[in-house]
């Protein structure tokens, strides 16, 4: 996976173990990181624009292509948005980890919790 200055805000561990149990292959599971890797860049670069002011667009986009693991950037971006970007993200997080989920067929433990919870009453 590439290295970004988000990176160490991004929690998905049960993707993780999912993706190891189910692939085999190494090729296979390096070509599916690197799927999961640009979806979670995409997802989180596209949540910092739309919340960024677009006279900045440009500069941020130009600072991350020289340097996306600078953590300079975490400082730039809070200076310039409404709410910490460590916020920004971790709220996107929770949606990009549902939709990775789904993707994947891996159930929330929550979910699991709720449908545990669903079975019991009605016996």
């Amino acid at each position: 996976m590439s290295k970004v200055f988000f990176d160490h805000l991004i929690e998905i561990d049960s993707l993780k173990v999912h993706i190891e149990n189910i692939v085999n292959d190494n090729e296979e599971k390096v070509d599916l990181w690197n799927l999961v890797d640009e979806y979670i860049n995409n997802k989180i670069i596209g949540a910092i624009l739309s919340e960024l002011n677009e006279e900045v667009h440009e500069e941020f986009i130009s600072m991350f292509l020289e340097r996306p693991y600078d953590l300079v950037i975490i400082d730039y971006l809070n200076e310039r948005l409404e709410t910490p970007v460590q916020d920004l993200i971790g709220v996107r997080m929770v949606n990009i980890v549902q939709e990775l989920n789904d993707i994947f067929g891996i159930e929330s433990h929550e979910s699991h919790l709720k449908q545990s919870l669903m079975k019991k009453q009605k016996k």
